[in-house]
């Protein structure tokens, strides 16, 4: 892995976990709540122990380098990338759609094959009906 991507990758991880223990220290420890906690005490030890490490990490750590902002940018903008109906590009393979039209042509062959079957069967049906109307119809000893 090239430095600079698992710099940005490290220090991606870290803004989003500052964003994270802001968003939800306020959330998680409401300040005098007058309503029931939400989580048991062992979990707010855990969050608390959290907090606590993430308020280790020096500021300009967590400050981007332009470099670093504009890679962010980009990865960014490849994952927004949107087709004509509003499907994320990054996650649809282009190939869909022809994989989707096979998958129909076969489907379509399977459906035709079940016809002649069933067309088959009928005429089975047909001769055996036949041939027992004729079997009825010899007398018994």
């Amino acid at each position: 892995m090239d430095p600079s991507a698992a710099v940005l990758a490290v220090v991606a991880s870290m803004v989003g976990m500052e964003v994270i223990k802001k968003l939800l220290m306020d959330k998680v420890f409401p300040p005098k709540s007058p309503a029931p906690p939400i989580f048991t005490k062992e979990e707010k030890k855990v969050f608390y122990q959290m907090k606590a490490k993430l308020d280790k990490i020096p500021e300009d750590i967590l400050t981007l380098t332009e470099k670093e902002h504009r890679l962010l940018e980009e990865l960014y903008t490849m994952h927004d990338a949107r087709d004509q109906d509003g499907i994320p590009l990054w996650y649809v393979p282009r190939s869909w759609h022809q994989t989707q039209q096979e998958t129909l042509n076969v489907t379509k062959e399977i459906a035709f094959a079940q016809k002649e079957t069933a067309r088959a069967l009928e005429g089975v049906t047909k001769v055996v009906e036949r041939l027992a109307d004729k079997i009825s119809d010899i007398p018994r000893r």
